[in-house]
């Protein structure tokens, strides 16, 4: 495990280095922690946050940076950010960033805060969505 957000009855993770995936555990059923729903990906998820609502989880990593492709949502590319409905683990087709350059096991989405109003993002990427955000970068929330 990469990276964990507990809330009082789920435990969130993002998981790595074979197999590659987010998953949502119950904690609200004794101690089993039974899996709630398991997201697969093409690298590691390094790092995940719940928004602010806690309606979405937000995950990033290097899944679809490095030699790794992964095609969602009728062809586009999974690059190093998603966005996935915290209860039930389905990815949002409407958000997903494309981080640049591809191609290098060190690019992808390293660390993730939010703000009142805006998301913040740090890793290794040069580009997302073809605008320059040198290794940084904030996106709306509203």
């Amino acid at each position: 495990a990469w990276s964990l957000v507990a809330t009082p009855t789920r435990l969130y993770g993002g998981f790595g280095h074979k197999p590659n995936f987010a998953q949502a555990f119950r904690l609200d059923n004794g101690t089993s922690g039974t899996s709630v729903w398991k997201f697969s990906t093409a690298g590691n998820v390094e790092k995940v946050a719940l928004t602010p609502d806690g309606l979405s989880l937000i995950a990033g990593g290097h899944f679809g940076t490095g030699q790794l492709q992964q095609q969602v949502c009728t062809g586009q590319n999974l690059r190093g950010l998603m966005k996935l409905n915290a209860a039930t683990g389905i990815l949002d087709c409407s958000w997903i960033p494309q981080l640049a350059p591809f191609g290098n096991n060190y690019n992808g989405a390293w660390d993730l805060d939010f703000t009142a109003n805006h998301l913040w993002v740090a890793g290794g990427f040069s580009r997302i969505n073809n605008v320059k955000a040198q290794n940084v970068a904030r996106f709306s929330l509203t």
